[in-house]
């Protein structure tokens, strides 16, 4: 049985596995990029241009995913 996306539910959580994301995940992403809410926009040759970031984190968050991203796994 295919999906909404054209994928068996197999092949979309292959997809998920190597996005280390939920197959949830990967439905929402790809209802949101198909109703153009993504922010990606195409440049004038017609290629997908990546929305520019907009997130900007505060010190305070910054060290500690520093922090986090420097010890480790166990």
């Amino acid at each position: 049985m295919r999906t909404l996306t054209g994928q068996t539910k197999a092949e979309l959580g292959d997809i998920a596995a190597v996005l280390f994301c939920s197959r949830s995940s990967v439905y929402r992403t790809v209802r949101a990029f198909r109703q153009g809410s993504l922010g990606w926009e195409y440049d004038d040759q017609g290629r997908l241009m990546p929305p520019g970031r907009t997130t900007v984190l505060l010190p305070t968050l910054r060290r500690s995913l520093l922090a986090l991203l420097k010890v480790a796994p166990r």
